[in-house]
């Protein structure tokens, strides 16, 4: 949309309004115009793009090219059959600088979107784009043995999961798939529970397959999360010790009647403990029911370091 290839007449000739503008009069008789009497040029979109979760605030710089300012948009419609958006910002006279919150799609692709003005007339289109989220999975560390995990992957390709797309872990196929269904607001979202390998089988197939492995390498690491048919869904999945008691001291013997200050020492941090002492808490349970039912057990952190937590 926007001033014809051709001046005057000839212009009418040799090119067409798309659906929503007609030719305009007078000073516009070679320039495609909305109903509204307004013909507007969106110059930049930030970011062009959008992913099909939705969300994303979106800028929009735009200019009068034909009719009567200032310019009266008001709504966006990002794609075909979308729904229409508020915009928010302004601006006077022949240029505006507006914002919008793309909604979510359930498919990726190019698209066409319009600019509407306060009656709903198309005043100007844009190019945008709907991109597939990157895969996510939750949690992002496992134990050593393995475990349950969650993956959410949008547009996933067909057949996924089964046995023509199946899931492996560092190379390794997975163990079960417990459930698959749709996930978040959008029906091109999947989330996959599934049972990963235990590292010890990682380890073993890298070893197969040539490559070296240190003795700091049983204690755990990264690996890949993939699909065996499609480079899509790909995430990394850490494997790594379970933190453990290594000690604790008790600092008297009155822990039998009164308070006392126990010592704990935790084998095997992990990388949030050592970051953050602070979020360490310490739970004491009582060794029997007879002991739960009469024992008011209280626990209070006092101190935390990178040797104890106490």
């Amino acid at each position: 949309v926007g001033s014809a290839s051709e001046e005057g007449s000839g212009a009418r000739d040799a090119c067409t309004c798309v659906e929503g503008f007609e030719w305009g009069q007078g000073a516009d008789a070679d320039k495609c115009v909305s109903a509204g009497g307004q013909t507007v040029q969106v110059t930049s979109i930030t970011p062009p793009r959008c992913t099909l979760e939705g969300g994303t605030m979106v800028n929009f710089n735009m200019i009068l090219l034909a009719g009567e300012g200032p310019i009266e948009a008001a709504k966006v419609q990002f794609f075909a059959g979308g729904m229409d958006v508020d915009v928010g910002g302004g601006g006077a006279g022949d240029s505006v600088a507006v914002f919008a919150r793309c909604p979510p799609r359930t498919t990726t692709g190019k698209v066409q979107g319009l600019v509407l003005d306060n009656d709903d007339n198309r005043i100007a289109v844009f190019a945008f784009e709907y991109v597939a989220p990157p895969t996510r999975i939750s949690p992002p560390n496992v134990a050593l043995a393995g475990g349950e995990v969650t993956m959410t992957i949008f547009a996933p390709p067909t057949g996924f999961p089964g046995d023509e797309c199946a899931l492996l872990v560092g190379g390794v196929a997975v163990p079960q798939v417990l459930e698959a269904s749709e996930a978040g607001t959008t029906s091109s979202a999947m989330a996959v529970r599934f049972v990963v390998p235990a590292w010890a089988r990682i380890l073993a197939r890298r070893r197969d397959q040539g490559e070296t492995t240190t003795l700091e390498d049983e204690d755990g690491g990264s690996a890949l999360v993939s699909l065996s048919c499609s480079d899509a869904g790909r995430v990394p999945l850490t494997y790594l010790r379970l933190p453990s008691l290594d000690a604790w001291v008790v600092e008297s013997e009155a822990c039998s009647l009164l308070e006392c200050v126990v010592f704990v020492r935790i084998q095997n941090p992990a990388e949030t403990m050592q970051r953050d002492p602070d979020g360490i808490l310490v739970e004491i349970s009582p060794q029997s029911r007879k002991a739960e039912s009469s024992a008011v057990v209280r626990v209070e952190v006092v101190q935390r370091n990178r040797d104890f937590a106490s």
